[in-house]
């Protein structure tokens, strides 16, 4: 059955979506309140963008219950007061922006002073339906990672940070100046990614690598764009890498 506010009650939306991360109109945010007290019986959504530097101050729902017909009041009040440029919106939940609050694109993460992570969502169900830290897997870009040996439940990225919403928004730096930073000497990182699927990574004697979701595919012999050579094991992923129009010989 198909209800007007997606779900069939406040209580079974709070518990889906409050403080978790929605696609809304295609920008990540977390769900700070869902209230019900507007009189034509449409649920508010109140989102707070998140990966701002610094986090301007925060209203205090959680001072209430879920359900609390005060909430959407004093989100309201603090929005026309305290709040007034602090970015949080209040939109309708049958709104189509929500896209039925489906899940989204993960990929490749880049950390500034961390790395790059490959991101993923675990297959097992939760009774959130937007995204919680404890639903992420998340594969280190690096030498020593592969075939999934050190995949683990999200601890690094953070998903109310700015590298986790670039990686949803798909947002990245491009190939070449990725692959210009690793081999400065003075870049601290030994992994960036280009996209959702390729990164490419600093190994052993400086040597560089292409890396594809959660495995080192390639190696750049010449440390640029002339070659690549893909281990044997993975020419299943020989199209992907030709559709980047990045090398000039793939072997």
């Amino acid at each position: 059955m198909e209800y007007p506010n997606f779900y069939e009650t406040l209580k079974e939306a709070s518990m889906r979506l409050r403080r978790t991360v929605v696609l809304y109109d295609g920008e990540p945010y977390e769900v700070m309140a869902i209230t019900n007290h507007k009189p034509d019986g449409i649920f508010r959504v109140y989102l707070w963008p998140i990966g701002r530097h610094p986090e301007p101050e925060r209203p205090q729902p959680q001072n209430y219950s879920p359900e609390s017909a005060s909430v959407g009041p004093y989100l309201d009040e603090w929005m026309l007061g305290a709040g007034k440029n602090s970015g949080l919106l209040r939109k309708m939940m049958n709104s189509p922006m929500f896209n039925k609050f489906r899940p989204y694109p993960l990929g490749m993460c880049n950390l500034k002073g961390e790395g790059a992570f490959y991101l993923e969502r675990q297959p097992n169900r939760k009774s959130e339906q937007g995204l919680i830290g404890t639903m992420l897997y998340e594969t280190p870009v690096s030498t020593a990672v592969s075939r999934n040996t050190m995949k683990r439940v999200g601890l690094t990225v953070s998903i109310y940070g700015e590298a986790f919403k670039n990686c949803v928004m798909g947002q990245y730096p491009s190939a070449h100046e990725c692959l210009s930073n690793l081999t400065d000497p003075e870049v601290l990182n030994d992994a960036a990614a280009f996209n959702r699927s390729f990164a490419f990574v600093r190994g052993p004697l400086e040597m560089l690598f292409l890396f594809y979701k959660t495995d080192v595919v390639g190696l750049l012999p010449n440390g640029d764009f002339s070659q690549l050579r893909l281990g044997r094991e993975f020419s299943f992923v020989r199209e992907a890498v030709e559709e980047l129009n990045l090398f000039q010989i793939i072997k």
